[in-house]
């Protein structure tokens, strides 16, 4: 069943398209938004309080569409797509906008980076990026700036204990946002609504609908030596009280480390 408040949230986002937004939807000019409906991935292109006008993805299903009662989606997506080298917007956007969060803008990340590299060793912005290729320092950045709070998992104990975040047999954290996922050349994130993960990838289509062993997979990948490949961020809602938060912070992390033996 498709949930209320979050058919509400995406009438705001959304709201009744116009012929000529239609036609920029359907020819991927702009953001577009995501049904899943009877377990597959359609566009949303128009949206009422009861009905929705859904239309397979594929050029050999081009014009054929579906009227469906709002009631009997599944779930409801908000995915952008891959824009020259802007993927880190991309991954953040569709990190928070599916927690109805307002969206980034280039010109944050930009004046992120020009803050980092001020007080950095490194003076050269291109270490942090400019105009896209950002750095995961600067996503960091302003995700702490809007006031969520971000945790780092970058060793295989981190790793493990963020996997189990998304175990589809265990509560979902009420304050987890999802997770943000770096390799040095690409971002992607994944959230959880209900039992359902999806991997959101600007270079896909549509957001991709996994089972937790494909999450396991993914963000534990390793290099030839047994390093791991990708940095993970885990983002957080705003909170009033810390000890609620889900994650270690990383000084609590540290403490917890020292006798041990790094993992990777």
């Amino acid at each position: 069943m498709c949930d209320t408040l979050l058919l509400v949230s995406v009438l705001f986002r959304v709201g009744l398209l116009d012929k000529k937004q239609t036609k920029q939807v359907q020819e991927n000019k702009t953001d577009f938004n995501i049904a899943f409906y009877q377990g597959h991935p359609y566009h949303l292109l128009r949206l009422t309080n009861e009905v929705c006008i859904l239309r397979h993805f594929g050029k050999e299903r081009k014009k054929k569409q579906l009227k469906v009662p709002c009631s009997e989606l599944e779930n409801l997506l908000y995915h952008e797509r891959q824009t020259g080298t802007l993927c880190g917007l991309h991954a953040l956007n569709n990190l928070v906008i599916n927690s109805d969060m307002p969206k980034f803008i280039t010109k944050e990340l930009d004046d992120a980076a020009s803050e980092l590299a001020d007080q950095s060793d490194k003076s050269d912005l291109s270490d942090f990026g400019s105009g896209g290729n950002w750095n995961i320092d600067v996503l960091e950045k302003v995700l702490l700036s809007r006031g969520h709070k971000v945790t780092r998992a970058s060793t295989k104990r981190q790793i493990d204990q963020v996997v189990q975040l998304f175990h589809p047999d265990l509560p979902y954290p009420k304050l987890l946002i999802g997770l943000l996922l770096g390799d040095g050349t690409h971002y992607t994130c994944f959230i959880r609504q209900d039992s359902r993960i999806f991997l959101f990838d600007s270079l896909n289509v549509t957001p991709i609908l996994i089972d937790h062993l494909s999450l396991i997979e993914k963000i534990s990948e390793s290099d030839e030596e047994d390093n791991l490949v990708n940095i993970v961020l885990v983002v957080e809602r705003t909170m009033e009280d810390e000890s609620d938060s889900l994650c270690s912070s990383p000084s609590e992390a540290q403490e917890s480390d020292v006798s041990e033996e790094p993992d990777n």
